[in-house]
């Protein structure tokens, strides 16, 4: 039987991050792994610093990263019961043991969409530039919410686009329907491309509050900034960190 088109959509951008990654493991072999490791705990500390802000993380806490790819920030992370998911976990163990061996952390092999995890289980959900190469963003913020404890907070990066980036990105799905696809990298590896706008929505609809981003889009004249600055660099995006707690109002509850 084949897989739908939106399956097979997102088997092509995991083949081209997957080539990314090998690429990259080629590289850090001739580098010198202590500035990467340097660098990659300054980006890690300075993301989990904006959760810090509203909750307090100890070495009990529970902390799920959702899409974590060989290298993800909970290796880097040095507080925390930790568990990093990824669709080629497997895989990742093999080929970069070099980095994983040095981390204390859980690896488990899965997708956003099917969280294997208890409802209310992690204090913390975590996912760096994950959301916008996924099969489905919405199941994914869905399975999220389940599994954060009800004061939990969720923490994640996506690049945020022009409007024109969602449109070439439909046509560029059609054509993949048809079995025309394209050699453009950034449509090939982005399953999805967000404006301020849909970002938005997509976060409120899923049942979380933003607490913090940023991009200012938590009233209209700010998101209309946000929208217009992006307008003005269409060819350009903007990586916006969200830190976000559930919404308990039952109404907005996406369960």
């Amino acid at each position: 039987m084949s897989k739908s088109p939106a399956r097979n959509r997102w088997k092509l951008a995991q083949d081209y991050q997957l080539a990314n990654q090998l690429q990259k493991k080629s590289i850090l072999a001739g580098t010198d792994l202590k500035s990467f490791y340097l660098a990659r705990y300054s980006c890690t500390m300075a993301l989990f610093g904006m959760v810090s802000k509203f909750k307090e993380i100890t070495n009990t806490s529970k902390i799920l990263e959702v899409g974590s790819g060989p290298h993800g920030v909970s290796f880097y992370y040095p507080q925390g019961i930790k568990v990093a998911l990824d669709p080629l976990a497997v895989f990742y163990r093999q080929e970069f043991a070099f980095i994983q061996d040095k981390a204390n952390v859980s690896l488990v092999q899965g997708r956003g969409e099917n969280l294997p995890f208890p409802a209310k289980s992690f204090d913390v959900v975590v996912s760096d530039n994950v959301l916008d190469h996924t099969a489905n963003p919405q199941k994914v913020l869905s399975e999220i919410y389940a599994v954060l404890k009800d004061d939990g907070l969720l923490l994640f990066t996506v690049n945020v686009h022009h409007w024109f980036y969602r449109v070439s990105c439909a046509v560029f799905r059609f054509l993949f329907t048809l079995k025309i696809v394209l050699n453009f990298p950034n449509f090939k590896t982005h399953t999805f491309f967000f404006t301020p706008a849909k970002i938005n929505r997509l976060i409120r609809r899923n049942g979380f509050k933003i607490l913090s981003s940023e991009i200012p889009i938590h009233t209209a004249l700010n998101k209309l900034f946000a929208a217009v600055q992006i307008f003005f660099k269409p060819f350009r995006h903007v990586l916006s960190t969200f830190v976000c707690s559930k919404q308990m109002d039952e109404k907005q509850s996406p369960h």
